[in-house]
């Protein structure tokens, strides 16, 4: 029996202390992160303008994006959407768009512990576009800190998004 008390002090210790480092280390990162990454498309800006703003379309390119629910258009384009995924809905605002030039979208939940904003970038370099996703996000609670930080990256969601937007564009004729 002791040896089972033992066992159970030992691993609850240390749960303790790892849950501990975690919301400490959390507790003294910054709140607010700049994450960036670009990517060279085998598209033209125009073309790759069109796959970026068509959010209606992003599940058919995009992994892990199962659904597109428009919540508010403007002349004929999403404004405000919803994009549902594992992760659960997340709903999205345009900010500001120059069209085949910069487009900056942000999180427009107020419910979440995270938050922030994209700006697309998009550069003609030849036939091809080279397109600059920028992230200025925020993380609130300090254990999400640490796990953003550490565990998922802050550039994971928009390198994804860079692959998966070049391989939509190379598999375009």
């Amino acid at each position: 029996m002791s040896i089972v008390w033992f066992c159970l002090w030992f691993f609850g210790g240390l749960i303790l202390i790892v849950a501990g480092t975690v919301c400490s280390v959390g507790a003294v990162l910054p709140r607010e992160h700049v994450a960036s990454g670009s990517a060279v498309v085998r598209a033209t800006t125009d073309a790759t303008w069109t796959r970026i703003r068509d959010v209606r379309n992003a599940p058919s390119w995009r992994r892990g994006v199962t659904k597109i629910e428009v919540l508010e258009v403007d002349a004929g384009q999403a404004r405000r959407w919803t994009e549902h995924s594992g992760f659960g809905p997340l709903t999205m605002l345009l900010v500001r768009e120059q069209p085949g030039k910069i487009l900056e979208t942000k999180i427009d939940d107020t419910g979440r512990p995270f938050g922030g904003t994209w700006t697309f970038e998009l550069a003609a370099e030849g036939n091809a576009t080279r397109v600059t996703i920028t992230e200025r996000g925020w993380v609130g609670p300090p254990p999400f800190r640490f796990l953003s930080k550490f565990v998922f990256g802050h550039d994971t969601t928009l390198r994804t998004y860079l692959a998966d937007l070049s391989a939509a564009s190379t598999a375009t004729p």
